[in-house]
């Protein structure tokens, strides 16, 4: 984590759903992306997405132990 970043949250955690609205052209694209079997489903998918863009942006992701929690 960058130096002098300090969370204004905390997680409790270890996994979280989130929501997307995206309109129907976008949908039919990310449908038809699915169908060529790189991704098992849009969750995936989208995990996939966020990945690359932390990763493109250089933020460091701390392991998942770090994060204590019910969660998946």
């Amino acid at each position: 984590m960058k130096e002098g970043f300090e969370r204004t949250w905390q997680l409790t955690n270890r996994a979280y759903s989130v929501h997307a609205e995206v309109p129907a052209p976008l949908y039919d694209a990310m449908l038809r992306l699915l169908e060529s079997g790189v991704h098992r489903n849009i969750s995936e998918y989208m995990r996939a997405l966020i990945e690359k863009d932390v990763e493109e942006k250089g933020i460091e992701l701390e392991p998942i132990e770090a994060f204590d929690g019910r969660g998946v």
